[in-house]
């Protein structure tokens, strides 16, 4: 009885903390649109527009991953001048607070020690003192940019729409980072009702709200759930689907029109490239991931964990998602083409 009813705390937070993390979705579109029909009427080209997203996006805020970027930068520096044993209480601490940046949601994965030791040697090998600066700098320019682009034009809607937009690339990418570690940190108290269920953590999180609280569990539905799940909305009141009946729903919207002989998307970072496709799900195992340098990623979104794969990738293609996706704003961060 007490762990459902911390259970059921931790479900009402969160219920509240989803709305912000679905309410960027609802705008995405819409100051895109207005965005782009502004630009034109400024008199850019269709070419520029997408240069003129890299710029105005550009935030002054730092995401959790981006934070953690630059104190692993700063723990290589120091392993590189006094070697690893000397740091081994530092990394051990960066170890302690990171634990969940391969994580997504609900699928977590743990950063193991060797795993970070082994990625703070492969930085010391290329020289990370240069890299930090050259991650500096290339803030300013792109903060330096945004300015003279907004002095150029004058215009204070123009001005404002870029403020939401810088907002809106930080808060995107930052909301997921949070629900992820919150999930992580209350993994424990998860786990531990799974047990008290008879369930697996993994099973356990496929259960909605009213089905732990009454505990009642169909273990066919919840393994079904497990291959496949999905919500939709019918007369103001959500169902979760899987098995037969989300078969139906997605074969009705996976119909694709008779003749396709191209694709064609939104360029939201331009640019050529070629190499082989990799094809991903949207909850890859990154730990397990096989994409090397120069292939060309394609996945239905991606998510805040997948940032060391879009590195290796030459290019993005994802399937959801409009110009201010987290893979567009990764895109552009790390100069890769996304469509």
């Amino acid at each position: 009885a007490a762990l459902k009813k911390r259970f059921k705390e931790y479900e009402k937070q969160m219920s509240v903390v989803w709305r912000w993390g679905y309410l960027p979705f609802l705008i995405d579109d819409a100051i895109t649109f207005e965005f782009n029909d502004l630009l034109t009427k400024l008199g850019l080209q269709p070419e520029k527009i997408s240069e003129a997203f890299k710029i105005l996006t550009v935030s002054s805020k730092l995401t959790l991953h981006q934070q953690e970027e630059l104190k692993l930068l700063a723990l290589a520096i120091k392993v590189r001048r006094y070697g690893v044993d000397c740091c081994q209480q530092q990394i051990n601490s960066h170890w302690r607070k990171w634990l969940w940046k391969q994580s997504w949601i609900y699928s977590q994965h743990d950063l193991t020690l060797k795993d970070l030791e082994t990625e703070i040697l492969n930085l010391v090998k290329k020289n990370p003192a240069q890299i930090l600066l050259k991650l500096k700098r290339e803030r300013v320019k792109r903060s330096e940019a945004r300015k003279r682009f907004l002095a150029k034009f004058k215009n204070e809607r123009l001005r404002t729409l870029a403020d939401i937009l810088s907002e809106y690339a930080f808060w995107h990418s930052y909301k997921m980072e949070e629900l992820t570690h919150a999930v992580y940190l209350v993994k424990p108290l998860l786990s531990q009702l799974a047990k008290e269920l008879g369930l697996s953590y993994d099973q356990f999180v496929e259960l909605i709200p009213q089905e732990v609280e009454k505990e009642k569990i169909n273990l066919k539905i919840i393994n079904e759930r497990l291959k496949g799940n999905g919500v939709i909305m019918l007369k103001g009141q959500w169902q979760a689907i899987s098995g037969k009946r989300l078969e139906e729903i997605r074969k009705i919207m996976e119909q694709q029109p008779t003749g396709l002989k191209m694709l064609s998307g939104f360029a939201v970072f331009p640019g050529k490239v070629e190499g082989r496709a990799i094809i991903a799900s949207e909850t890859i195992n990154i730990l397990k991931a096989k994409i090397k340098v120069g292939e060309i990623l394609i996945v239905p979104m991606t998510t805040t964990n997948m940032v060391p794969l879009v590195k290796k990738a030459a290019a993005v293609v994802t399937d959801e998602g409009g110009v201010l996706c987290h893979a567009a704003i990764i895109a552009r961060e790390l100069k890769k083409p996304c469509v």
